[in-house]
């Protein structure tokens, strides 16, 4: 964004973020999102296995962790 900010035209005055390119944008964590949760299940599998380590961990126990996790944005 920083390079391309969203109101950012080329040369010959097209806007650079126009279809098919769409800015990013944030979105907001939810572990009850199923999405989200994936993400974080399919993140724990892959760690655990180049870690050479096996999850014990229920889904259940996951989501509760991370639900108490504390996610910040710097």
């Amino acid at each position: 964004m920083y390079c391309f900010p969203r109101e950012y035209t080329d040369d010959s005055g097209n806007l650079f973020w126009s279809s098919p390119k769409r800015p990013p944008y944030v979105i907001e964590f939810d572990v009850e999102d199923e999405m989200h949760f994936m993400f974080v299940r399919s993140v724990v599998t892959i760690l655990a296995d180049v870690f050479k380590l096996t999850v014990a961990e229920t889904d259940d126990q996951i989501r509760e962790f991370a639900r108490s996790a504390a996610f910040t944005v710097a």
